[in-house]
């Protein structure tokens, strides 16, 4: 399961930044923004299946960044780092987390 969801973040990874140029060519980059967000809220998932939550925290948060830069709401995914954080106990993550929400919030 670990190595489905590393697998599935590095998919993503290639996706949100391509490498080649006949990537960047044949692609809109909000399509390969997209692909890559649907792989990295599988890999979490696949994180959290395996008790990895601060993996999975991580994963969440790049689903939020994407979604900024697609011009949609980060706060679902916030929510959900902040919460796989909070099962890791990892305070300083948690708090970082709710900063950024707090202040998407107040941008909004």
């Amino acid at each position: 399961m670990y190595d489905e969801a590393l697998f599935l973040e590095r998919r993503a990874e290639s996706k949100e930044n391509p490498g080649c140029c006949l990537d960047v060519i044949c692609s809109s980059k909000n399509g390969r923004f997209k692909e890559a967000l649907k792989l990295y809220e599988k890999s979490a998932e696949k994180y959290k299946m395996c008790n990895q939550f601060r993996k999975a925290g991580e994963i969440y948060e790049k689903c939020a960044e994407i979604n900024i830069r697609l011009k949609k709401d980060p706060c679902n995914y916030y929510k959900d780092s902040i919460y796989c954080y909070q099962l890791s106990k990892s305070d300083y993550n948690v708090q970082n987390i709710s900063a950024k929400l707090n202040n998407y919030s107040e941008k909004k």
